[in-house]
């Protein structure tokens, strides 16, 4: 278990709507962990939720500088696509923090996905994807999303649907995303 953040320090990282977007996160984080009836440790789906974003609000000369400073390694690509650098360079901010493994590695592939993400991670990811301030997703489709038995049904469909948007947007598609759509379909 890792040490809990207060809400109120993040502010220094982000800006007031990345804050109601953690928020959110953080909530539907404990949600998903009673209805799925996880277990995982509350103080680290509190970090999780309000931390994964910490460095969303940093301009690309900052992440850059952060990811070479401190030797972050990407997934070959990864580097190309500003939108997705947060992720590693939140999970590293973090573990400087005092965090545990559990919530680095949710933290690093909340934006890809990973077949290393592991359970918290799950959450995370769908916790993310489905924050009800996100304007994308239709309340249709969220409520669709939503009726899945299990944590791991929820991350496969919402991947499925991020593989279709990628593919018809000509975007890459990460290995690890790849790894864990086939892990998922293959259960």
């Amino acid at each position: 278990m890792s040490r809990p953040i207060d809400s109120t320090a993040l502010k220094a990282y982000l800006s007031p709507k990345r804050l109601a977007h953690a928020l959110a996160v953080t909530d539907l984080s404990h949600h998903f962990n009673e209805h799925y009836q996880l277990n995982l440790a509350e103080d680290d789906l509190t970090i999780v939720g309000l931390g994964h974003d910490i460095a969303r609000s940093w301009n690309e000369e900052r992440l850059r500088a952060y990811i070479g400073k401190n030797e972050i390694t990407l997934y070959p690509g990864e580097e190309a696509v500003v939108d997705l650098l947060h992720a590693p360079v939140g999970a590293h901010l973090l573990k400087t923090m005092g965090c545990n493994e559990d919530v680095v590695r949710a933290v690093r592939y909340h934006t890809l996905g990973s077949i290393e993400m592991g359970t918290l991670g799950f959450v995370l990811f769908a916790s993310d994807y489905l924050d009800p301030n996100r304007t994308f997703l239709s309340q249709e489709d969220r409520e669709l999303l939503l009726e899945e038995s299990t944590i791991e049904d929820l991350v496969f469909r919402i991947l499925e649907r991020n593989v279709r948007y990628l593919d018809a947007e000509g975007k890459h598609i990460f290995e690890p995303t790849r790894e864990l759509l086939a892990l998922l379909e293959g259960r």
